[in-house]
């Protein structure tokens, strides 16, 4: 079976995890078992952290196309991970937004 090209992360209106495939996990430096709790925004570079929170103001239109972000590795290393992420709302019949579905796809360092 072949390993997911795309990270998978559900994350809360307040930008705690509920869910990260091991793809995403690879990527910022964690075991699967410890993403559920985490704060998203632990793995943003500070001086992207307003521009990232912005992404989650659910009562507005969430951005449709996906856009190139940088997300940083837990473990502090220098190393960071250009990629590409599309956000989804997750909605109860209702309408409300309750969550948001993230697909996370690692750039090349050539194509950023």
């Amino acid at each position: 079976m072949p390993f997911p090209s795309n990270g998978m992360v559900l994350i809360r209106k307040d930008g705690r995890i509920l869910f990260a495939n091991t793809y995403f996990c690879d990527l910022v430096g964690i075991h699967y078992s410890r993403a559920a709790g985490m704060s998203y925004f632990d793995f943003v570079f500070p001086e992207d952290l307003d521009a990232a929170k912005q992404l989650f103001k659910i009562d507005q239109h969430l951005k449709a196309d996906p856009f190139t972000f940088r997300l940083k590795r837990i473990d502090g290393a220098l190393v960071s991970v250009w990629v590409d992420i599309q956000f989804s709302p997750m909605k109860w019949e209702s309408g409300r937004v309750y969550a948001i579905s993230a697909t996370v796809s690692a750039k090349t360092l050539a194509a950023v």
